[in-house]
């Protein structure tokens, strides 16, 4: 299952804009949709990436015409990011697809017995611990 989830999200993909958008690319615009106005600074930090690292983003993002950039009022360096009407489009279609996915599994597990999916919230809950720690151990 791991393997086809990581397939997946390595896939880029289109959001309607006639972009095929990376995971980190739809992640940024989905950061900039859900706290409009922030500054690249606020932004790298939301995106627990470097300001290096969400400017080279932003400079990709602006290219495809999905992101906009103003200076902060009283500031001479620092800017706002905020999403175009092609970035609203990606940024909306990102939700359904999130909504499409979470409507899908919960149907599925409408199937299954009350008791089953206590099991199996248990059992999902140890291996998120375990991987955790794994993570944790390896310094990654």
């Amino acid at each position: 299952m791991a393997n086809i989830i990581t397939a997946s999200e390595n896939r880029p993909r289109s959001y309607g804009t006639g972009h095929k958008l990376t995971r980190a690319e739809i992640h940024t615009i989905e950061a900039i949709g859900n706290h409009p106005g922030l500054s690249v600074t606020e932004l790298a930090r939301v995106q627990g990436i470097s300001k290096s690292a969400i400017s080279q983003m932003i400079s990709r993002l602006k290219s495809k015409r999905l992101v906009a950039q103003s200076n902060v009022p009283g500031s001479e360096r620092d800017t706002i990011i905020e999403l175009t009407k092609s970035g609203v489009i990606a940024y909306k279609n990102h939700e359904v697809g999130h909504r499409s996915l979470y409507a899908a599994i919960e149907t599925r597990l409408k199937d299954f017995p009350p008791n089953s999916l206590d099991s199996l919230s248990k059992l999902l809950a140890g291996v998120e611990d375990h991987l955790v720690e794994w993570i944790a151990e390896k310094g990654e």
